[in-house]
């Protein structure tokens, strides 16, 4: 079966995009090679040693002891300040629990749910998922797969069958049974469940079901520049700034929908200059694509730098303007506050409601009366989209966007317009010249007649004249042509 990219972290709504559901490697065990693991073990061991002096120390026969000693009372002294207080095992599991992404536990208990839900209307003695054995999990999760459906009643998508498999195995995982991944091919006790599992997924598409999926759509340069025009975006006004602020981090930095907003801060922004002018620097924290533990040794959060030159809608300007009216502290979205008479951008302590911050991609759509399907995702989509249209190269992209692989990159980037139109007449048949074509508004265009410009009609060869009789008469028509004729020797 297929590997699939893309799952976990999704809005549970009717309306979610299937772009924003994590990886299927986010949930399972990161397996890391045990030289490589002990190469930075000791690296980070001698920068330790170095930073603390260790490896200036010197046990000469003359001071040894002494400086042993020294040495020792130094360490009694400092450790109570140097280390925390002795941690518990509930301090460790929440810990754990506080890493795990918000979207990633609903997708798990939404699946157990669905499953105990299943599980109770068939009335028998089903046991409990975390206490089958793999016979049972394998007959029991194929009958739960065919028989699972919607509170409507319809059937589940294919994504969404692979979803509630997901949820599931993280729920035994989270339960510490790790000896029944299901959907490991290298598994062979569940081969059979498998091969079901595929069987449906390839039924339900010759059903329609999943063929449509729906995903949100990126703000092209025309749709920017309305929303320019219409004074969406723009510095009047505390809300207007940071509608167009939020707008520009999504598409400058590749901001993810919500949950990168949702914890931005102030000093993830700076403002600075070098040889090629004013610039916003972004410094990311952890994302969906960058979680920062063992898994992740090799991969870096974004460090990116955004130069924008001098003008009217200058992004350096607004995002300057908008850090100091907060402080250039703390949280980046927080409460507009109306104008006073000495200040006309504010805003409070108390931050964007969750539901509000989410809505702002379609609350600016709607005021600049766009057509289509805008979320919050539009903005990264936006970014992905308006570089590919340039022509910029995938690894630049994936910079911006911060995905790792160019097959997650390549789900992002949308068509124009434009691209659609062009590629349409390459693909169109050949149009039979000898027909008049209308134009869109099916009115044939003005025929133009051929006349002869030298000075006397006697002037013109033969040749010319059968063209001229030719062009002015209703049997051939020419549109959008050139002729040049040489006249005479």
């Amino acid at each position: 079966m297929e590997h699939v990219d893309g799952f976990g972290e999704f809005d549970l709504g009717n309306n979610f995009d299937l772009l924003d559901l994590p990886s299927f490697d986010e949930f399972l065990i990161n397996e890391i090679d045990d030289i490589t693991l002990s190469q930075v073990c000791e690296t980070i061991e001698f920068e330790n040693a170095a930073y603390e002096g260790l490896l200036d120390f010197s046990l000469s026969p003359g001071n040894g002891n002494s400086s042993m000693m020294e040495i020792e009372s130094k360490d009694i002294a400092s450790s109570e300040s140097r280390f925390a207080q002795p941690v518990s095992d509930d301090d460790i599991k929440n810990l754990i629990k506080d890493q795990e992404n918000v979207n990633t536990k609903n997708n798990t208990k939404w699946a157990m749910n669905l499953f105990e839900k299943w599980r109770a209307s068939r009335g028998g003695d089903i046991p409990e998922l975390n206490h089958m054995t793999s016979e049972q999990m394998s007959f029991w999760l194929g009958r739960f797969v065919m028989e699972a459906r919607k509170k409507d009643g319809t059937e589940y998508p294919p994504r969404s069958i692979y979803l509630i498999l997901c949820g599931l195995l993280r729920f035994l995982k989270d339960n510490g049974v790790y000896d029944k991944n299901f959907l490991d091919e290298s598994n062979g006790e569940f081969a059979e469940f498998r091969k079901l599992v595929d069987a449906r997924m390839k039924s339900l598409i010759d059903k329609g079901l999943g063929c449509d999926v729906k995903q949100a759509d990126p703000i092209l340069p025309q749709d920017e520049e309305t929303l320019w025009l219409k004074s969406v975006f723009g510095r009047e006004t505390a809300e207007q700034l940071q509608h167009t602020v939020f707008f520009y981090a999504c598409k400058l930095f590749g901001l993810r929908g919500y949950d990168e907003h949702h914890s931005l801060q102030c000093e993830q922004f700076k403002i600075g200059e070098d040889s090629a002018g004013r610039y916003i620097q972004f410094t990311g924290r952890a994302t969906k694509t960058y979680k920062g533990g063992l898994g992740h040794l090799n991969v870096q959060s974004k460090n990116l730098k955004h130069h924008s030159p001098p003008g009217d809608r200058c992004m350096v300007d607004y995002f300057e303007l908008y850090l100091e009216s907060l402080g250039n502290t703390g949280a980046f979205y927080r409460r507009p506050l109306p104008p006073t008479d000495e200040v006309l951008i504010r805003f409070g302590q108390q931050l964007v409601g969750v539901n509000k911050l989410k809505s702002f991609m379609k609350t600016i759509a709607e005021k600049g009366e766009l057509k289509g399907n805008f979320s919050n995702h539009s903005g990264k989509r936006t970014c992905a989209t308006q570089l590919y249209i340039s022509g910029v190269s995938e690894q630049e992209i994936m910079r911006r966007t911060g995905h790792r692989s160019e097959k997650s990159v390549r789900k992002y980037k949308r068509s124009s317009e434009q691209i659609d139109v062009a590629v349409s007449k390459i693909l169109d048949p050949p149009q039979n010249k000898s027909v008049c074509v209308k134009s869109e508004n099916g009115v044939e265009p003005p025929r133009k007649k051929v006349k002869c410009e030298s000075a006397s009609e006697e002037n013109c060869s033969s040749e010319f004249r059968v063209l001229q009789d030719l062009t002015n008469s209703n049997k051939a028509v020419f549109a959008n042509c050139s002729f040049n004729f040489r006249i005479g020797n």
